[in-house]
């Protein structure tokens, strides 16, 4: 059976050219049989009279747990300054979409959605830009086909394997995330859904700006006429529990354009970890924005905004 997979494949990767083929190829070498099958991402897309036809898009990928809404209010912002088209995802297993299971849950895929969208748009070139998992993700994109990035801007995140604990991520978590649901009452409205599901996770997790973040994933089934969490909470639990987020594949340094904006007061990235991360992006550019965490760009956006346009429109 493989040597006919085998055939088909080079076959059919001789009609295709650029980044399909490119496509093809990667997803042969991680998927073996299972063959070409990437995931077409839900976004929202900027809407700007006057954008310059002539940039190249910036795309923008939010963090574990999150999805494309997140950073929609940026994104806008940043768009109109810089006039480019901007768009925001919702990563495979976040938001609206699609759900995998844990084994097509990795950050190599991921960075194929990246790829499949490129060249489905015609993008040859594009900024990338992702917070935390997305940023994780955009880094893998970046090692893979260099050639296809202007900027890459990571927020809060680095390429490196270690990784600080996160100390509410345990499997406690995400059974107080399932029950949290199973305890609503019947016939209950999403808005006093969020307000009972908040109410439990701030007891519980004692962190508001993660239980904001969270309750933003909830949404009414209408077939099933219950409230039920965007994300696969299943597939992400097995992603955590695996290590799965520290599983990047960097053969050679990504030598472009990038910047690490860093909240000062994160583990995410810290400045004893420069040397580490210069060694596998050598030009990257460190910008801390002080009395900020994780969630820097929530916490301060209009600093983080001019951040990320200075060094857009740096050369």
């Amino acid at each position: 059976m493989f040597r006919v997979v085998h055939r088909s494949f080079n076959q059919y990767s001789s009609l295709l050219v650029g980044s399909q083929r490119q496509l093809l190829f990667y997803n042969q070498r991680f998927l073996g049989t299972q063959g070409f099958d990437p995931i077409e991402l839900s976004f929202y897309q900027t809407k700007t009279s006057d954008d310059n036809k002539e940039s190249v898009p910036l795309l923008a990928f939010h963090g574990l747990f999150g999805n494309k809404n997140n950073l929609r209010s940026l994104i806008n912002q940043i768009a109109a300054m810089t006039r480019r088209q901007s768009y925001s995802f919702d990563l495979r297993n976040h938001g609206e979409s699609p759900h995998v299971p844990f084994d097509r849950f990795t950050i190599e895929l991921m960075a194929t959605d990246i790829l499949n969208f490129m060249d489905r748009n015609g993008f040859k070139k594009a900024i990338l830009m992702g917070h935390s998992l997305g940023g994780r993700v955009v880094a893998q994109f970046a090692f893979n086909w260099p050639e296809m990035i202007e900027k890459l801007i990571l927020v809060d995140i680095g390429p490196l394997s270690s990784l600080p604990r996160i100390e509410f991520l345990t499997e406690n978590f995400f059974h107080l995330l399932d029950s949290c649901l199973k305890d609503l009452p019947p016939n209950i409205n999403l808005s006093d859904a969020r307000i009972q599901v908040k109410k439990i996770l701030n007891e519980k997790i004692k962190n508001t700006l993660i239980a904001d973040f969270l309750v933003l994933n909830l949404y009414q089934n209408q077939n099933e006429r219950s409230i039920c969490w965007r994300f696969n909470l299943d597939a992400i639990e097995k992603f955590i529990a695996k290590g799965s987020i520290k599983n990047m594949d960097i053969k050679k340094p990504f030598s472009g354009q990038s910047m690490i904006i860093y909240g000062e007061n994160s583990p995410y990235v810290r400045p004893e970890q420069f040397d580490q991360i210069r060694a596998v992006m050598p030009s990257v550019k460190f910008v801390g924005i002080p009395e900020t965490g994780h969630y820097l760009h929530v916490e301060k956006p209009v600093q983080f905004i001019q951040k990320v346009i200075d060094f857009i429109g740096s050369t």
